[in-house]
């Protein structure tokens, strides 16, 4: 459910109704009853519905070519008593699951609180997803229950915090009253008979309690990870410092090769300290392309079907031939 403050109505069989009256051949669907996403979709792949249908009107799943079968067979005009529809959704985006009986397919519709207005997202086979509600204000009351339930989570580590000063505190204090209460025990000395009065307890003028600083054994650990790394850094030598230990008769040993056959190369290279780095190109394209699949796959949170790597396969090839 978004976080703006605007009530979202339920889903009407007359806007089901107008949207399946363009799925009669040849399919083309108004912009504005397609989502922001799903139109984006189409846009940047040059989707066409006259070539690819399936991709037109779902997201990549392994069902496309059943739920296109599917669609293709539900009546046009469906009925209010002949639809059921659910609703799903998160703090981002609230979706209407819109079910013709006579069928086994679902369609899937995204509010858009810019048009306020439901648009086509989706289609996608039955049954309902499990976590979807028969009212969108059950949607936003899972959402307030979801938020104060990590809340408590943070308030509690907060309290935590709190109670283990004071715990410090209090022991400081205690032990600082055992240290006075020794002297208090002292009533006289080896040379007299007369007790000696007791001390008055007394207390630097500019008395104050140290701040205790708690630093986690986790971070205490990767300072001291960090400080020997640095410390092995400095300690390995320069690319230049290698080049120059480099024995002088590897350098005369090429010149002579090169001055005895000018018609073919060398069998013996000179070293080059480029080389020494192509291992560490090498693990930093890896990373470059791991991190790269990772916010891929983290993009498609909201699609209603999981991304596969094929997918992203597809994508790096596609983008490798444009080249």
């Amino acid at each position: 459910m978004s976080s703006q403050n605007i009530t979202v109505p339920e889903l009407q069989p007359a806007t089901v109704a107008s949207f399946l009256q363009y799925l009669i051949p040849p399919v083309h669907l108004p912009p504005q009853l397609i989502s922001t996403s799903l139109l984006q979709r189409h846009h940047f792949l040059q989707i066409n519905p006259q070539e690819n249908l399936a991709d037109y009107l779902t997201w990549p799943s392994s069902d496309q070519s059943r739920i296109i079968d599917l669609l293709s067979s539900l009546p046009d005009d469906a009925l209010a008593s002949d639809l059921s529809i659910c609703y799903t959704g998160d703090q981002e985006s609230t979706y209407a699951h819109a079910h013709v009986r006579s069928s086994s397919v679902r369609l899937v519709f995204q509010w858009d609180h810019n048009d306020t207005s439901w648009k086509y997202h989706n289609a996608g086979l039955m049954p309902f997803p499990q976590s979807s509600s028969q009212r969108v204000g059950e949607i936003a009351s899972h959402d307030k229950e979801e938020a104060a339930y990590w809340d408590a989570y943070g308030q509690d580590e907060h309290h935590d915090e709190g109670d283990h000063h004071a715990l410090v505190h209090d022991s400081h204090a205690h032990t600082e009253d055992a240290y006075w209460a020794q002297y208090a025990n002292v009533h006289g000395s080896g040379d007299s008979t007369i007790p000696s009065p007791v001390p008055e307890k007394r207390r630097p003028a500019a008395h104050h309690e140290p701040t205790v600083v708690h630093i986690p054994s986790h971070a205490q650990d990767l300072s001291d990870r960090l400080l020997a790394l640095t410390s092995r850094l400095e300690s390995l030598p320069t690319i230049s410092d290698v080049v120059e230990e480099i024995p002088h008769t590897h350098t005369q040993t090429f010149e002579l090769s090169l001055s005895d056959s000018d018609s073919s190369p060398s069998s013996e290279e000179p070293i080059k300290a480029e080389t020494w780095l192509h291992a560490d190109n090498e693990t930093a394209l890896r990373d470059s392309i791991r991190g790269l699949y990772m916010l891929w796959r983290s993009s498609k949170r909201h699609w209603k079907e999981p991304a596969t790597d094929e997918q992203f396969l597809s994508i790096v090839k596609d983008a490798i031939q444009e080249v």
